[in-house]
């Protein structure tokens, strides 16, 4: 099955799910980080999973040039809603519906770049 279609079956939970904060569960200490996003790809996991995987560089301070990736599950409404809460922290608009996402992000990629 496609991206696309796994995703539009995932529309009606992606609409319910809340927006959450995900700072409980960085992999970098809380704190104001300048990076540089590189990329924001929709896909699946090794075990099937739906997911985002963010990579991105810090450019700054202690940790600069650290490469860090994040993946955020799409699997479910708790998942969808952490993602959210990602989504608002990087100051990108959240899609109605999920299977807008990759081409949201495809954008978002390239007004980051400006």
């Amino acid at each position: 099955m496609s991206i696309k279609k796994s995703l539009k079956k995932l529309d009606s939970v992606w609409q319910e799910a809340e927006t959450k904060s995900t700072s409980e569960f960085s992999i970098i200490p809380d704190g104001h980080y300048k990076a540089k996003i590189d990329s924001m790809d929709v896909g699946e996991s090794k075990k099937g999973r739906l997911q985002v995987v963010t990579t991105f560089k810090i450019a700054e301070g202690k940790k600069k040039g650290k490469e860090v990736r994040r993946f955020d599950g799409l699997d479910n409404d708790v998942s969808m809603s952490f993602f959210k809460g990602y989504l608002d922290t990087i100051g990108m608009d959240i899609p109605e519906s999920i299977s807008d996402l990759p081409e949201v992000l495809s954008e978002f990629l390239n007004e980051f770049d400006k």
